[in-house]
């Protein structure tokens, strides 16, 4: 169970929705922070992505 909640997807969508409600009570958010957390965690997410498939594929 444990598991579920420590997944990147899982996350990559917590952090989206903390994100949301932050904006929508009147936070002030940067704008240009929200960009680049959100850039730096999608790059992040498609090495570690290439990682696991790299060490996942049998070598030939």
């Amino acid at each position: 169970m444990v598991k579920k909640f420590l997944s990147r997807k899982f996350l990559l969508a917590l952090g989206a929705i903390v994100a949301e409600i932050l904006i929508g009570i009147g936070y002030d958010v940067d704008p240009k922070l929200i960009a680049q957390l959100a850039v730096g965690i999608a790059g992040l997410y498609i090495i570690v992505e290439g990682m696991i498939d790299a060490i996942k594929k049998p070598n030939t």
